[in-house]
């Protein structure tokens, strides 16, 4: 899709299916008259809901919705905004977005009505991006984390950071412009300042981001322990359902079993991996490997054992990262390590716990409130940025005024594309294309 298009687009806002509503989308540059047609209201009060029939271009009753009528500039893509909130299923929906279709409108792609606002100035890239990561948050934390970042907690800090560098190079291009015996240049000490400062803050910009990314993949937590140590009933009582075959046979487990859960309020990949032990088997080998795999991907590992999970942990040797070991089948040995966490999945005893103690060590080990949720284009431009500040402040002192401002001007022009303010069809289309088609 081109930069901006003056044609009216309509789509349905709510997933397709059976529910009690729909709510179809239609924003255009004057939509009045579509209004009335739809309608029969002449004399449209915006921001008023009206029930009504809605009309086909014959006459026959589509369906009776509630419509609301946004005048632009006052509506979220700065358009003129009707809403019609209509039965659900997709009869009704499919009939009447025809008929729109019919008077002149076109189909939206994804994410044009959040484009269109873009474009219209009603929010900046950065926002857009956040609407569209709650949009697809799958755990409370990353959709509260899209919202911080939609309110602008990390937006403050990083303009800034924009400023300052704006400013530096505003007074370097001005020195630029005239001749050496006009100028007092800038001091070596200032300009080192001012680098520092915002170094410091993209670089804290950029941590939070990295532990961000977490929120939105899932902190990945496997089981261990050997064969029937009781890892994948454990795996099935924390999921809540049985994904996991859970047999007396050992090595029922070959393969690395995923499942997402929201432990606390943090998403975590939770893993079920083969029994762990000495073998000549060939499958029983492949399933081994695969659990080491899994172990060295892993942001914490669970060591379940009937007796003693640290032993068994013990030689892989695991550095700088959080383990809980976990004493399985306590209904049946009654054993309780002193560190260990005794747990029963068959009679549901200190499972809470276990998720109480997942939760604490994932906070406490990963995450602070400078975590934020960025898209991957935003981390990439942040990264740019910040290598090209370190660049100019480890060699302020041996680069010319000229090469300065060109290296200056490339790292505020990575911020200025974060927020959208520099931008070319591509990258919005990148930005948008992800976005459902009704937003």
């Amino acid at each position: 899709m081109s930069l901006y298009e003056k044609d009216s687009i309509v789509a349905l806002a709510t997933p397709r299916g059976i529910g009690a509503i729909a709510v179809i989308r239609i924003s255009g540059d004057s939509l009045s008259d579509l209004f009335l047609k739809l309608t029969n209201v002449k004399k449209i009060k915006p921001r008023h809901a009206y029930y009504k029939d809605i009309l086909s271009s014959s006459g026959e009753i589509l369906d009776h919705s509630l419509v609301v009528f946004f005048k632009g500039p006052s509506s979220f893509t700065g358009e003129d905004v009707i809403e019609i909130s209509c039965h659900g299923g997709e009869a009704v929906s499919k009939k009447i977005i025809n008929q729109i279709i019919s008077y002149g409108s076109r189909q939206a792609e994804p994410g044009e009505f959040s484009k269109r606002a873009f474009m219209n100035g009603k929010l900046d890239l950065t926002e857009a991006e956040a609407i569209n990561g709650i949009i697809h948050s799958r755990s409370s934390l990353e959709a509260k984390n899209s919202l911080m970042s939609l309110e602008g907690k990390t937006q403050k800090n990083l303009k800034i950071a924009k400023k300052e560098l704006t400013d530096l190079l505003t007074i370097v291009e001005h020195e630029l412009d005239f001749v050496e015996e006009e100028i007092s240049h800038l001091s070596s000490k200032k300009m080192r300042k001012t680098l520092k400062s915002a170094i410091a803050s993209l670089e804290k910009i950029v941590r939070g981001s990295l532990v961000g990314k977490k929120i939105g993949t899932g902190f990945k937590v496997v089981l261990v322990g050997v064969p029937n140590a009781g890892k994948s009933s454990l795996f099935n009582s924390i999921l809540g359902y049985n994904k996991a075959i859970v047999s007396k046979t050992k090595g029922t487990t070959r393969d690395v079993v995923e499942a997402f859960v929201e432990i606390g309020e943090y998403p975590v990949i939770l893993c079920d991996t083969a029994g762990h032990h000495k073998s000549k088997n060939r499958l029983d080998l492949e399933g081994i490997k695969k659990t080491e795999e899994a172990i060295d991907g892993a942001d914490i590992v669970v060591v379940v054992d009937q007796k003693n999970p640290s032993s068994f942990i013990k030689p892989f040797k695991i550095k700088n990262k959080p383990i809980i070991n976990v004493i399985s089948k306590i209904d049946l040995s009654g054993e309780r390590g002193d560190s260990s966490l005794g747990v029963s999945a068959l009679k549901n005893i200190n499972i809470d716990v276990l998720l109480t103690r997942l939760s604490t060590l994932i906070k406490t080990s990963f995450f602070d409130d400078g975590a934020f949720f960025a898209s991957e284009r935003q981390v990439l431009l942040l990264e740019s940025s910040l290598r090209d500040l370190k660049q100019l402040l480890n060699g302020s002192n041996e680069i010319d005024m000229v090469g300065f401002s060109s290296v200056l001007r490339r790292s505020v022009s990575s911020l200025q594309e974060v927020f959208g303010e520099v931008y070319n069809e591509d990258v919005l289309n990148a930005v948008f294309k992800g976005f459902c088609v009704g937003k």
